[in-house]
C-alpha cells in the first residue's frame, strides 16, 4: 500500500503540474488531495503505529474508529 500510495501522489503532482499550464484551473483539486497527501507522507514516516505506516490515509481511519480517548472501543449504532 505504500507503494501504491507515492505512485498516486506522484501522479496526482504530475498531473496538476503539466496542466497548470493549459487549464489553471486543475490547482483546485490540490485543496482535496493535498491533505490527503500531507497525512498520507505523515503516516508513512512515523515509527509508533505499523497500521498507519503500511496503510497510509486507510489506516488513520481504521485506527482512529477503532479509538476514542477514554479507551474504549465504541459501539456503533446502525444509522
Amino acid at each position: 500500500m505504500r507503494t501504491l500510495f507515492i505512485q498516486i501522489t506522484v501522479v496526482i503532482l504530475a498531473i496538476n503540474v503539466v496542466s497548470f499550464f493549459y487549464l489553471p484551473q486543475v490547482l483546485w483539486s490540490l485543496v482535496i488531495f493535498g491533505p490527503l497527501i500531507l497525512l498520507g507522507m505523515r503516516d508513512i514516516t512515523q515509527k509508533s503505529h505499523s497500521i498507519l505506516r503500511n496503510y497510509p490515509v486507510l489506516g488513520t481511519h481504521a485506527f482512529s474508529a477503532g479509538r476514542n480517548p477514554s479507551g474504549n472501543v465504541p459501539v456503533f449504532c446502525g444509522i
